[in-house]
């Protein structure tokens, strides 16, 4: 059995990492790179080519002037790819009127502990109702509020994918709510999708809350 759970835990890694590649790929400051080098590596081919031909200074300028135009082709298509989901985006924020996670009471009061526990909730502004009103009741229906404390955002980003991964909750939607804080700061999509990237939960914060989901 110890062999089989051995790996159970390398396929989950291998699915982690492969999700995190995948999401480091997607995003716009990658595929702006892979832009950016893909045009020196054209452009180094081009001229090596015009040198080998024995080409004149001049006919440089010519692929010089036309890769370029193409780079900024390129960026400006996933620039305005960008925008138009920033857009759509916005759009949805404003017609948010619950987070809408759909596990059971039960469930919710064990990841509030487990987070309580790890003291990363401020228990003071957060009880177990507050928690669980967030995120499942309309917002009219409540004035509760989730303050995360002492919680890096890839700890904050792992919580949080759990919900987006389950019920289809983008990051926009907390943000939208404003009923979600991290250190006294009302937490954003940017924030989430950018810095969680940056910093990996620890084995034990993922464990713990592993334990809290069916």
């Amino acid at each position: 059995m110890k062999i089989v759970d051995k790996i159970a835990d390398w396929l989950d890694t291998f699915d982690e990492l492969k999700n995190r590649s995948k999401s480091w790929y997607l995003s716009e400051n990658t595929q702006k790179i892979i832009v950016v080098v893909m045009f020196f590596i054209l452009l180094s081919a081009v001229l090596n080519n015009l040198y080998q031909a024995g080409f004149s200074w001049y006919w440089y300028f010519v692929p010089v002037i036309l890769i370029v135009f193409l780079v900024f082709l390129i960026l400006g298509k996933i620039t305005q790819k960008e925008r138009k989901i920033n857009t759509k985006a916005q759009e949805q924020v404003h017609e948010v009127k619950t987070i809408g996670v759909n596990f059971n009471r039960p469930i919710l009061d064990n990841l509030f502990h487990a987070l309580k526990n790890m003291d990363k909730i401020d228990i003071e502004k957060t009880d177990i109702n507050d928690f669980y009103n967030v995120l499942t009741l309309p917002f009219e229906n409540h004035n509760s509020e989730i303050f995360f404390i002492s919680i890096t955002w890839g700890e904050l980003r792992y919580v949080l994918e759990t919900f987006k991964k389950r019920f289809g909750i983008g990051y926009a939607v907390f943000e939208a709510s404003e009923k979600i804080y991290r250190n006294e700061q009302l937490i954003t999509a940017k924030a989430i999708s950018n810095n969680g990237l940056r910093t990996n939960p620890e084995d034990y914060f993922i464990e713990r809350i592993d334990k809290c989901l069916p």
